[in-house]
């Protein structure tokens, strides 16, 4: 870069022959990034500042002379923009008027569309209102008329009138016939639950509450009573009917209580006496009690149960006899008639129980794995389970064997 020592001396470099000639550029006044303190201080080192001065002054003059050119160009059209304008109020109110009408024309038009709106809204809450009301009264309709078909068909079952029944009626015995009106009635009363639960406490359903659970109650005494009865005479076809009509009320642990009185307790017990106390070894009871499940069906009538219970199709997957009757009756009776075999004060027995309880277990485990992979994952899941797993005390007895 050049640089001089006083103005005289650039001047005089400006005026020598050969020396270094700068021109003004003004576009670099028309960047984005132009700064004018940067560009003086890096113009200076060029020229003095009085030339600089002159070229911007020079630049300036040339400016005002081409905006006062364009001015004189196009003054006349803007001498006669006012002229030309002169009817331009008459023009916006030829066109106000037009547009006036249109807004008073859309505003009414509002006006009635959200009045209709309106209306049509308030016909669909009255519509809806109707609807609800109505569905409501069908369902009080549909509880009346259920309830009062559960009461016609009770007084028929305790009258012992089997008549509509089905055509082998008369082939059938008494307590078949009893097992299918049984099974009605159960089917009408879940419907009765079912419209119950929907009525939301409805003032005519908790007036009718005392009669339903009448009903109810009337219904488990009727069934359990027929329960036994089928099981004490082994009537297959009863039980079928008896099961289902379980199901169908929502009580199955009503049936799987009765089956574990009437049929497991006497198997178990009979087991249990079959063996020697004194020596206080379960294996003998496990493989008795498992032999009684896996006997044909017509000998045996938890095998008849289970087969019937765990049939394809059966409906009757509500019900579990694995879980919630063989496990529960076998785990009860053994801490009630050899606590001693549960315990680990003789290591040895304790042992050689525990691994046939274990085994016993896994027995009952394929049982249900046969059924379903759901009906081995309820059983090792049950109470039961739980309860017989946990009678075995396995850390004292790692305890006395060190």
């Amino acid at each position: 870069p050049l640089s001089f020592s006083t103005m005289e001396e650039a001047s005089a470099m400006a005026s020598t022959p050969g020396a270094p000639s700068w021109t003004l550029n003004p576009s670099e006044f028309n960047l984005e990034s132009f700064d004018a303190d940067e560009y003086v201080s890096r113009t200076k080192v060029a020229v003095p500042l009085d030339v600089l001065k002159g070229s911007l002054d020079t630049y300036l003059a040339d400016i005002r002379t081409q905006l006062v050119e364009l001015i004189n160009e196009d003054y006349p059209d803007l001498v006669s923009l006012t002229s030309k304008l002169s009817d331009l109020d008459a023009t916006v109110l030829r066109i106000r008027s037009p547009l006036v009408d249109m807004r008073n024309k859309v505003t009414a038009a509002r006006a009635s569309i959200a009045s209709n709106l309106t209306a049509l809204n308030a016909g669909l809450q009255a519509r809806s209102t109707v609807a609800l009301q109505k569905a409501k009264l069908g369902l009080l309709q549909d509880t009346a008329h259920a309830l009062s078909k559960v009461d016609k068909l009770t007084a028929q079952l305790e009258e012992g009138s089997f008549e509509g029944e089905d055509d082998d009626a008369k082939a059938s015995s008494e307590l078949e016939l009893r097992s299918r009106l049984l099974e009605r009635i159960a089917g009408e009363v879940s419907r009765l639950k079912l419209y119950v639960s929907r009525a939301n406490n409805h003032p005519f359903i908790v007036a009718q509450q005392s009669r339903i659970t009448k009903a109810e109650a009337r219904l488990g005494g009727a069934l359990g009573g027929a329960m036994r009865s089928a099981l004490a005479q082994g009537s297959t076809a009863a039980e079928f009917h008896l099961l289902h009509a379980y199901a169908a009320s929502g009580d199955p642990s009503g049936a799987e209580r009765i089956i574990r009185e009437v049929v497991l307790a006497p198997i178990v017990s009979d087991v249990l006496d079959a063996t020697d106390k004194n020596r206080q070894d379960l294996k003998p009871v496990f493989d008795g009690v498992l032999a009684k499940l896996s006997e044909s069906s017509k000998s045996s009538a938890i095998a008849r149960l289970l087969e019937t219970v765990q049939a394809d199709k059966s409906g009757l997957e509500a019900l579990d006899l694995v879980s919630r009757a063989v496990l529960p009756e076998v785990d009860d009776s053994i801490a009630r008639s050899r606590p001693g075999a549960l315990s680990p004060g003789a290591p040895a027995a304790f042992l050689r129980n525990y691994k046939a309880a274990r085994a016993f277990l896994e027995a009952l485990a394929s049982m249900q794995r046969k059924h379903s992979p759901e009906a081995e994952a309820a059983l090792r899941s049950s109470p039961a389970w739980r309860s017989f797993v946990g009678r075995w005390s396995l850390t004292v007895y790692f305890t006395m064997r060190q």
